[in-house]
């Protein structure tokens, strides 16, 4: 859903106020999370369009949202801290599709963000990232239900033909701030989507050129792209490459 109302008009004060509300009346502390990382979201889409439309004239503003979506993200993750291992379905299917959209969010205002601020921005969606490794470690303690969860979200998400290989790496990012079983049900999950990409490419050879120039253009961590990349070509058995 497009905002209408930016974080530079008037009336955004009243929107927050009524999300203010809305959280206030939320009495679960499981929903609670769910609410943070949906508005955290909602919140770095408000300062991507801001972004677009207005560039550097707004950077303040665009600089104070993001910080935002940051602290519900670190808000979030302390209350999951507090259920760890027990969160519900609800909790954890939300947790492991906000694993890949808020990720690729952080990167398009990384895009379009003014210069001034591409720093500051940087830095928020690290701590933002290491917040959303340790929602996944505190949602459930059974690697294979994560490993299902973060499967059915990767199948489900839009995307290119070669989003797999996105989603992938994304997931790297997200390693080093989990626990060994969240590490397992990553690497397993990378295994499964590098799958679905080789079938891809196996079943249609002539994308080869495409995927080049998709490679070629894509944002986000370098060092993790190669690694997904040497995993992918590798005709061995993946896991070792992960």
């Amino acid at each position: 859903r497009e905002p209408t109302v930016l974080p530079d008009n008037p009336l955004y004060a009243l929107k927050e106020a009524g999300r203010g509300i809305r959280r206030f009346f939320t009495f679960s502390k499981e929903k609670k999370a769910q609410y943070d990382v949906g508005v955290s979201d909602m919140k770095l889409l408000e300062a991507k369009k801001l972004s677009e439309r207005k560039g550097e004239e707004a950077s303040e503003k665009i600089e104070q949202v993001v910080e935002e979506a940051q602290e519900l993200l670190s808000r979030a993750s302390k209350i999951t801290s507090e259920i760890e291992g027990n969160a519900s379905d609800e909790t954890s299917n939300t947790v492991t599709e906000h694993a890949f959209t808020t990720q690729i969010l952080f990167e398009q205002l990384e895009k379009s963000a003014p210069e001034s601020i591409t720093d500051s921005i940087a830095l928020q969606k690290k701590t933002g990232v290491s917040a959303l490794g340790r929602m996944l470690s505190h949602v459930t303690s059974d690697p294979s239900d994560l490993t299902q969860k973060l499967q059915d979200s990767s199948e489900a998400m839009g995307g290119s033909k070669f989003k797999f290989f996105k989603q992938a790496e994304l997931l790297k990012n997200l390693e080093e701030n989990g626990s060994e079983e969240m590490k397992s049900a990553i690497q397993e999950t990378q295994r499964f989507q590098l799958g679905k990409l080789k079938d891809v490419m196996s079943e249609n050879p002539e994308f080869a050129f495409e995927f080049e120039d998709y490679i070629s253009e894509l944002p986000g961590n370098s060092a993790n792209q190669f690694q997904m990349m040497e995993a992918f070509q590798s005709s061995e058995d993946m896991s070792d490459e992960l």
